[in-house]
């Protein structure tokens, strides 16, 4: 597996915790709305900001970064979109729009019979070889720690949001630690709807 795919793993077992479905049967969260700051470090150094309403049916993460490896340094501006089925990514600094349907999302939705797609993706995530180490609190909030040894990588799951993840990929290590947690927010349209002034070209 080359660094490249070990990323993508690593983004898809952050996404494990934040599943969805396109109806308002399913709940990714158990609040209804929420904005969580993250500080990134190690191959990443910046910001992101997650934001989300309807039980996190309707979602946008921010990422304001510098990437840092081999000596080479990258900006990079993004945001990420999750409606439904579908991921909408958005990169402001090359003018990359793509559109992608998340098919482990349907496998996800598909293998739960009662809509509790949380105890799915962790069965999926154990399967995987991922397994819950420990408990710790990150920024007062009272966090599972889970962990796939085989890939580096921990992630602190507080009511399905993940609050910290760390991997370390062949000693270049990725943090994500939430600074702080707004719940029951009231979120402007305007930041979860994906843009309809831009055209998205389908990626498989």
């Amino acid at each position: 597996m080359n660094f490249k795919s070990t990323i993508a793993t690593v983004a898809f077992l952050f996404i494990l915790f934040m599943v969805a479905a396109q109806t308002k049967e399913y709940k990714r969260y158990s609040m209804k709305s929420a904005i969580v700051k993250y500080e990134m470090t190690g191959l990443q150094n910046g910001t992101a900001k997650l934001y989300f309403d309807d039980y996190g049916m309707k979602e946008a993460t921010y990422e304001t970064a510098t990437l840092e490896m081999y000596g080479m340094k990258q900006e990079i501006e993004t945001v990420n979109y999750l409606h439904g089925y579908w991921q909408y990514n958005l990169d402001k600094k090359t003018n990359s729009a793509t559109k992608s349907k998340n098919t482990m999302l349907e496998s996800i939705v598909e293998g739960s019979e009662d809509g509790d797609l949380v105890e799915v993706g962790l069965e999926m995530f154990g399967a995987m070889g991922g397994k819950k180490t420990g408990k710790e609190d990150i920024i007062g909030k009272p966090c599972e720690i889970w962990e796939l040894q085989s890939m580096g990588t921990k992630v602190w799951v507080w009511k399905n949001i993940p609050l910290r993840s760390e991997t370390d990929i062949m000693g270049i290590k990725i943090i994500r630690v939430a600074t702080s947690v707004v719940e029951n927010a009231d979120i402007p349209s305007g930041k979860i709807e994906v843009p309809t002034d831009i055209e998205f070209m389908e990626i498989e």
